[in-house]
């Protein structure tokens, strides 16, 4: 159902823009004029789809947070088995969910020309591949299949690169490859090329393989590989789409061979960038992190949603802080302010970024600038 309205939506869009540029056609619009409309247009666009985000997204993060909060309450007291199966099934389909949504609204923006791109700087390329993997293992021992790695060794470390990307990319074709293999193993290579400054990352599969009707339409959205071997599977045929995008615009190149009952090989080729050198004295250890970490005594929380503030202050009672909850960025900014002035300060701010009166980027704005501090002094 929400899959049906977010595709309804889109398709709404498509028919305006359409209707738009015959318009625009007829009456000989000026260049000027034509641009700053397609400028609202898109505008117009991008806050459709963050507001869809934001109003599919919320709902999923409480019933995420029930259900986390309804296993660790489970595992720590004597319960029917029943009990947590159930639960564990609840969860199952909250993930699947959750993934889907999240797929219809990565292609929706992708569509719409926004960036997804945000590079993030790593410390070990081994350690991100081995967290990407690392939980597919499961999956492939209850289907009785292998799931081999090959990272090369002395991999370039401490690089950036568009990992959020990456880690995407990858999550959609290793599940495929479990999807269509049934007897076999998944082999995942990793090399670089230093000269290219390239990451190089193969995942090759033993599955039912892909014919070359089908292999042509492959990266096309809301495609179905129609082979007998896999028409039994389910999925709504965007995730390689999106994956291809995804790759272009971080000017990345996923490719894929094929051979029908063999299997199939998908192959990235990413860039990176080395990281810049730091000071090590402004360096912190992951020990100073978590001791930093555990000094957070006093926190506020900025939250709209009355079911998340449940969820979040149920999770903080048991690290046991002084927590203060308010419904939004304005409230939050006079008792930080207040708290200040009672020298008293709060050692962290939690904040949702979508909230009524202030949001959470203006809230973030005003914590680090004194001209707006001054207007919300009690």
């Amino acid at each position: 159902m929400v899959t049906t309205i977010l595709i309804f939506a889109l398709t709404v869009f498509c028919i305006a823009t359409y209707i738009l540029s015959s318009v625009l056609k007829k009456n000989k619009l000026s260049k000027e004029k034509l641009i700053k409309i397609n400028y609202r247009l898109k505008k117009t666009q991008e806050n459709f789809l963050q507001n869809m985000s934001h109003e599919l997204r919320t709902p999923l993060t409480a019933i995420k947070g029930c259900t986390d909060l309804l296993s660790l309450w489970l595992n720590e007291s004597e319960f029917d088995i029943k009990y947590l199966n159930t639960l564990n099934l609840i969860k199952k389909n909250e993930n699947y969910l959750s993934d889907r949504i999240n797929l219809v609204l990565n292609y929706s923006k992708l569509k719409s020309g926004v960036s997804m791109l945000r590079s993030i700087e790593v410390n070990s390329i081994d350690q991100f591949m081995k967290s990407v993997i690392s939980p597919f293992y499961i999956d492939c021992e209850l289907k009785k299949i292998s799931l081999v790695t090959n990272i090369q060794p002395n991999i370039v470390d401490s690089v950036q690169m568009y990992f959020h990307c990456v880690e995407f990319i990858l999550n959609q074709i290793i599940m495929n490859a479990i999807k269509f293999t049934t007897v076999g193993q998944i082999k995942i290579e990793v090399s670089q090329d230093q000269r290219l400054k390239k990451i190089n990352i193969r995942i090759s599969d033993t599955g039912c393989g892909i014919d070359d009707k089908n292999m042509k339409n492959i990266f096309k959205p809301f495609f179905q590989n129609e082979s007998s071997s896999a028409r039994q599977s389910s999925g709504l045929g965007l995730g390689l789409a999106v994956c291809q995008q995804m790759a272009r615009q971080m000017n990345a190149d996923l490719t894929v061979e094929s051979e029908i009952h063999r299997g199939t090989t998908f192959k990235l080729v990413a860039p990176y960038l080395d990281k810049p050198e730091q000071n090590l004295a402004n360096q912190k250890t992951d020990s100073q992190s978590f001791s930093v970490a555990a000094k957070v005594k006093k926190i506020i929380l900025a939250e709209d949603n009355p079911d998340n503030r449940l969820v979040i202050e149920s999770f903080l009672q048991k690290i046991k802080v002084n927590l203060c909850v308010v419904e939004n960025g304005h409230e939050a900014i006079v008792q930080i302010l207040q708290s200040e002035k009672e020298k008293d300060p709060f050692d962290l701010v939690l904040m949702d970024m979508q909230m009524p009166i202030m949001d959470g980027f203006r809230l973030h704005a005003c914590c680090g600038n004194e001209v707006f501090r001054d207007q919300f002094w009690p």
